[in-house]
C-alpha cells in the first residue's frame, strides 16, 4: 500500500517484513506475489460471461491488489465496449460503507448487472444494498458478484 504507516514503522527500525502483494514504491520490500492481475481477470471474465455491463469496488487505499485490478477492470472494459464504471471506498467503512456504494452506483447506472467486488467486506456489504427491496434487480437473479477474497468472514468460507 502507497504510504503503509505500519511497513515504514517496521522498516524505519529494521525488522524484516515480508508483503503480502507488491508494496508499491517499495522495491526494497520482499513481497509474495498473490496474483492479482490474473485473478482480477478471471473474476471479469466470470462476471462478464453472463452480463451486459460490469462495475468495480475497491479500496481508497492504495494496495498493489487495487492498483492491478483496476487496471485489468479499465482494460477489460475497453475489450467489451462499455463505460467503465468503478468506485473507490474507504475501507473502514466496511460492509455499511460498501452497502451504500453499491446502492449509489447501481441506482445510478442500471445497465451494471454485476459488481466485481474484490474484498471480502466489501462483497458483503454488496450483497444486500440499503433499499435492495424495493429496486428493480434481486440478488443472484438479476445480477452478478464476485470476491477475491476468503477471509474468516467471506461469503465463500465453507
Amino acid at each position: 500500500m502507497v504510504e503503509d504507516r505500519l511497513l515504514d514503522f517496521f522498516s524505519a527500525r529494521g525488522v524484516p517484513v515480508v508483503s503480502i502483494g507488491r508494496a508499491p514504491g517499495r522495491d526494497d520490500i520482499p513481497s509474495v506475489d498473490i496474483q492479482s492481475t490474473a485473478t482480477a481477470r478471471l473474476m471479469l471474465e466470470h462476471l462478464g460471461a453472463n452480463s451486459r455491463r460490469v462495475g468495480l469496488i475497491t479500496g481508497e487505499q492504495r494496495r498493489n491488489s487495487y492498483i492491478e485490478t483496476e487496471a485489468v477492470y479499465a482494460a477489460y472494459a475497453a475489450e467489451r465496449g462499455f463505460s467503465p464504471v468503478a468506485l473507490r471506498i474507504d475501507e473502514s467503512g466496511g460492509e455499511s460503507e460498501a452497502a451504500a456504494a453499491a446502492e449509489r452506483l447501481l441506482r445510478s447506472n442500471p445497465d451494471i448487472d454485476a459488481l466485481c467486488v474484490p474484498v471480502d467486506a466489501f462483497a458483503r456489504g454488496c450483497s444486500m444494498p440499503p433499499g435492495c427491496s424495493t429496486a428493480p434487480f434481486r440478488m443472484v437473479y438479476d445480477w452478478r458478484r464476485d470476491t477475491m477474497e476468503c477471509g474468516q468472514n467471506s461469503p465463500r468460507r465453507n
